[in-house]
């Protein structure tokens, strides 16, 4: 290591960067955004002001909810939508407000 050379063989690299998180639900963009919104501590009304969707911040999140339990991982109660963002990675970008379009989901 002192020479400069790597710490890790090719092995140990690839069961370094394996993902291991549960299974991620698909989540349409908008879902994604709502749900990390929402996960973050924002109420359903600031969701909808701030991404200009008050009529269908609750529908974005029963689907995103419906899609997790589906996925063996539901939410029950509120505190577990930031867990679920905290487990999957999610919500790195930033909201960028009404008539943006949200990142796409991978």
């Amino acid at each position: 290591m002192a020479r400069g050379d790597s710490p890790l063989t090719t092995e140990h690299a690839f069961w370094l960067g394996r993902d291991d998180r549960p299974d991620r639900p698909e989540l349409t963009p908008r879902e994604h955004e709502v749900l990390v919104a929402y996960g973050r501590g924002m109420t359903v009304d600031a969701v909808g002001r701030q991404l200009g969707i008050a009529a269908t911040v609750r529908t974005h999140l029963e689907r995103a909810k419906q899609k997790y339990a589906h996925a063996g991982r539901p939410i029950r109660h509120r505190g577990q939508y930031s867990e679920r963002i905290r487990e999957d990675a999610l919500g790195r970008e930033r909201l960028r407000g009404p008539g943006h379009t949200p990142p796409a989901d991978k």
